[in-house]
């Protein structure tokens, strides 16, 4: 056997001095060496079962378990992966069993993936069925057979249409939002928050009826928990890696998003971001990384989304703070350019792609054919002549006299600033807010109560007159004298310990409670995901249970603003001035002055015409509104508007 090693190790030798394999794919290669050499080297030392009978990996025809081997579906990095069938039932299965002769460390980190995928039950991932020992000492795991291809194979000849390559992201950051919730038990610890630290192409899988599944958590990690992380190994495969981990093992959602981002690059384009070709191959990769140096999407496929490639570039910033801060708020962004192509769901765009492409290209297509050529010429020349005529009636009536006005400096706020510590709160009336607050127009933004016209109010004399028992303020009073979980949430959020009302209410179910006690909860631990910077858990908390109040939209529009999903922001501030203000009369108002703040910071940005209107609209409306009493504010919008 040691003759079989020294073979092994002149062929390996052989064929890297031949294709001169880049610095990177030489650390790999030399650790497919080292795996074959412990294969090789098992001859001397041999793993054994109880009997003392050398362990060999499983022929065709013989059993594992209840399970038949019928054929080798793939090699992996520690072990094989087989074709198997239930005798009993006809099911068929897979099987994942590592080499014999795998070191010690890499057993557990098998072990660790199986128990991990156990525990996940979600459409759009690889099951796991069962774990168990073959021959009492090889641990090997019973999934899901998957009927179908990697992702990797589908863009081997050819880029993936981009409707489908986006679903595949939207059903992808799915299945990983799904992951980054549940809670595992992993030798008695108690984890949360999972990364799967391995996204790529060649790890989801497509079934020939079109359903998407994400495989091999075989590197999963828990942010801020180190399982088995091998000293001086690659946290990953190196093209897909963020930039910080080529400096150490790092593991967050934002890793991930990096390599997701690299991943829909590959899908649309057929090719990677970076190089990997030429003299000093790696360097020039980390360095491409380090300064998000690559040819635009779009450069590469002219027929690709505008956003699509803004999508893109956001994932790929070197700096992890730039890029998307969950996988909900990414899958939002991706949606969002979806719903130019279709209005079906993402899991039936991929299903009519692989089952039906005559059907597909009926509900899905692609914009642009839409649109002949010749269409898009007369549409430019129609274009061209309108903004000549614009500009020709302007240089002779000269510019709108509320459009001239500078935007002072004091304006330009950033909104994820905007819901300071010491303003009054935009969740349910609490205890602190004061005694005099009733569920009538009360504005606040001036610093004074005051009863504001055009607000109704339609309680008696007699409840004008004390009977406030039925008030959520008079509730949550109740509530926290009573020492249940929402009393005890509004004395932590008095506090301003966040944490604590997410520890108390994250758990809590809404089906059994009333519609008042749900509505201040859901607004409570909104606001305190917002707080505490947890941007994606309020994205998704919020989203999953919408309440129909002015205070509610007001603080989605605020997380969708941090999350830079400006369109699902403008959605959030319209409602937030359209929707009742039942538990916090404040939010009203502030509500205009936010979105006008929010319009305000776009047109900085864009410098549109049409920015500008939409700004000088929403602060007109904040005048009309909420400025009866003059106000820093006040002045600054009239000042914008050119009214004073």
């Amino acid at each position: 056997m040691n003759y079989l090693s020294l073979f092994i190790e002149v062929i390996i030798k052989y064929f890297l001095s031949v294709y001169d394999y880049h610095n990177f794919l030489k650390t790999a290669a030399m650790e497919e060496f080292e795996l074959l050499k412990k294969i090789a080297g098992a001859g001397a030392r041999p793993l054994t079962d109880p009997d003392g009978i050398p362990v060999e990996l499983p022929a065709s025809g013989s059993f594992v378990g209840r399970l038949r081997i019928d054929s080798i579906l793939g090699y992996g990095g520690i072990g094989v992966v087989y074709h198997a069938t239930d005798p009993a039932t006809e099911a068929v299965r897979a099987i994942k069993i590592p080499y014999p002769g795998t070191s010690p460390r890499e057993i557990d980190r098998f072990r660790d993936e199986a128990k991990i995928c156990a525990h996940l039950d979600h459409p759009n991932i690889v099951k796991v069925y069962a774990v168990a020992l073959y021959r009492d000492v090889l641990p090997y795991a019973e999934m899901e057979f998957v009927d179908g291809m990697n992702v990797q194979r589908h863009i081997s000849e050819k880029p993936l249409p981009e409707p489908v390559a986006l679903s595949i992201i939207v059903l992808l950051c799915r299945a990983l939002e799904y992951a980054y919730a549940q809670t595992f038990t992993i030798d008695g610890s108690t984890l949360r928050k999972m990364v799967h630290r391995d996204i790529k192409p060649a790890n989801i899988l497509i079934s020939s009826s079109g359903v998407v599944k994400l495989a091999d958590f075989g590197l999963a990690k828990f942010e801020g928990v180190d399982l088995h992380t091998i000293t001086g190994a690659m946290p990953g495969t190196v093209p897909y890696m963020a930039p910080e981990q080529h400096q150490s093992p790092v593991a967050s959602v934002r890793t991930d998003i990096y390599s997701t981002g690299v991943t829909l690059y590959e899908m649309v384009t057929g090719k990677r971001p970076f190089p990997e070709k030429g003299q000093d191959a790696f360097a020039q990769l980390i360095t491409a990384k380090n300064n998000c140096s690559y040819i635009p999407a779009r450069q590469v496929d002219r027929t690709l989304h505008p956003q699509t490639d803004t999508v893109i570039r956001r994932c790929l910033q070197p700096e992890s703070g730039k890029r998307y801060p969950g996988y909900a708020a990414l899958r939002m962004a991706i949606e969002s350019v979806l719903g130019d192509y279709a209005t079906i769901d993402a899991a039936e765009i991929v299903a009519l792609y692989c089952g039906n492409r005559k059907h597909y290209r009926m509900a899905v297509g692609n914009v642009r054919r839409r649109f002949p050529k010749r269409l898009f010429a007369a549409a430019g020349v129609v274009f061209t002549a309108a903004a000549a005529a614009f500009f020709l009636y302007h240089s002779v009536t000269g510019p709108r006299k509320e459009m001239s006005a500078p935007i002072p400096e004091t304006a330009h706020a950033k909104s994820d600033t905007l819901l300071r510590q010491n303003e009054p709160s935009t969740v349910a009336p609490l205890p602190d807010s004061g005694t005099g607050r009733r569920a009538s127009g009360i504005s606040q933004i001036h610093g004074a109560e005051k009863e504001k016209p055009g607000h109704r109010d339609v309680r008696s004399a007699k409840e004008k007159k004390g009977d406030d028992s039925r008030t959520s303020v008079e509730r949550a009073e109740t509530a926290s004298r009573s020492g249940s979980p929402l009393g005890a949430a509004i004395a932590a959020r008095r506090e301003k310990k966040y944490s604590g009302v997410i520890g108390l209410l994250g758990p809590l179910s809404l089906d059994t409670m009333v519609t008042v006690q749900r509505d201040s909860t859901v607004l409570l631990l909104t606001e305190a995901y917002y707080r505490s910077g947890q941007i994606n858990e309020g994205l998704v908390y919020g989203t999953e249970h919408p309440v129909n109040d002015c205070a509610y939209h007001l603080l989605m529009a605020l997380l969708f603003d941090v999350a830079e999903l400006p369109r699902e922001a403008e959605v959030h501030y319209n409602r937030a001035i359209a929707a009742p203000c039942r538990l916090d009369p404040a939010a009203h108002d502030k509500g205009y002055l936010y979105r006008a703040r929010f319009f305000q910071k776009v047109y900085a940005r864009t410098a549109d015409a049409r920015d500008r209107e939409k700004m000088v609209a929403a602060w007109r409306e904040f005048i009309r509104n909420c400025c009866s009493k003059n106000s820093p504010e006040c002045d600054d919008a009239r000042r914008i508007v050119g009214g004073g």
